[in-house]
């Protein structure tokens, strides 16, 4: 019978610029299958290793991203390529800014934008999380607190804490000493956590949570509904408010289920007294079906999409009537 791998590696290491076909013909001269039946054999398995070697080149290309990405990372602070950009926060009865949420991102030289979903495991990777995470907030309370002198009022900051972060044992601690070096009104500062922060130590992350608290710092659970267990963590999470997650608010002014279920969302945080953000809204229908179910907040590109502190600033000039200066 014919030798299938002594064919593959005659192709593959032919000198003579033989073809395949010259090759089999050969080969065929004394076997008992077809020339038809052995080529499509052959060609079977070429496809294969080119599929493998097609493989192997994207994971190479894959791991060598993730070492230049890496590398960079490092520096990223100090190279001034890390920027937090700026969602606004609307209050939906009166439509009018009360804050922003803080989100980070990556202009790499070569590279352009990176997205947080590739880079922000890897800083957790490398536990540059934590330092990165330090940066965010400080550069963030430390911006908001100039809005808030410029329109007169105080504006709320909403910052992200990954479960990496949350995990540190002195993180309350860090938080405080932060704010108080930049002499920040704790009041004005939102921590958004998601479900999967609390799931490995839910005792300790009470403990933990009941300390920020202390500080007078708001704590809001992200991705609400997302989760499997979100509203047992109502009643025994000190949380002041909820985000509900983005998936609920596409098409909900049509959509009779998803609105019963927001309506119900709603109605349960209104009795515990917390905060109900609405994130994801895209058209004035989603905002009026919002608006009409008296949901607190709302967040999303109807607004504004995320944008760079400068654009920020114009769009709360644009909005904002200077008045008589206020401490904050």
């Amino acid at each position: 019978m014919i030798q299938k791998d002594r064919i593959l590696w005659d192709y593959l290491n032919d000198k003579s610029n033989k073809n395949l076909d010259n090759i089999l013909f050969l080969e065929t001269k004394n076997s008992y299958c077809s020339y038809e039946q052995i080529r499509n054999m052959v060609v079977e398995s070429l496809e294969k290793l080119e599929s493998l070697e097609d493989k192997f080149k994207e994971k190479k290309t894959k791991i060598l991203r993730e070492a230049l990405l890496t590398a960079d990372l490092y520096t990223a602070i100090e190279d001034r390529t890390l920027e937090v950009y700026y969602q606004p926060l609307i209050n939906l009865q009166t439509n009018e800014i009360i804050g922003s949420e803080a989100l980070l991102r990556w202009n790499h030289p070569q590279l352009g934008l990176i997205s947080p979903l590739e880079f922000i495991p890897l800083a957790e990777e490398t536990e540059l999380i934590y330092s990165i995470g330090e940066w965010v907030l400080r550069e963030a309370c430390l911006q908001i607190q100039e809005w808030s002198l410029m329109c007169d009022r105080p504006l709320k900051i909403s910052v992200n804490l990954s479960s990496h972060q949350f995990k540190k044992n002195n993180l309350p601690l860090e938080i405080k000493n932060i704010l108080k070096e930049i002499s920040f009104n704790p009041e004005l500062l939102n921590l958004e956590l998601v479900e999967s922060t609390f799931i490995n130590d839910f005792n300790q992350a009470q403990e933990k949570l009941r300390n920020l608290k202390k500080l007078k710092i708001s704590v809001v659970l992200d991705d609400f509904g997302t989760g499997y267990s979100s509203l047992s963590y109502l009643d025994k999470l000190p949380l002041d408010g909820i985000k509900i997650d983005k998936s609920f608010m596409r098409d909900i002014a049509h959509n009779h289920q998803k609105l019963a279920i927001v309506k119900g969302i709603i109605s349960i945080c209104k009795a515990l007294n917390l905060k109900v953000t609405a994130e994801g809204l895209e058209t004035k229908a989603d905002v009026d079906c919002m608006n009409q179910e008296k949901c607190n907040w709302g967040q999303g590109y109807f607004f504004s999409k995320p944008i760079p502190r400068q654009q920020f600033e114009s769009l709360l000039l644009q909005l904002t009537r200077p008045r008589k200066s206020i401490k904050l």
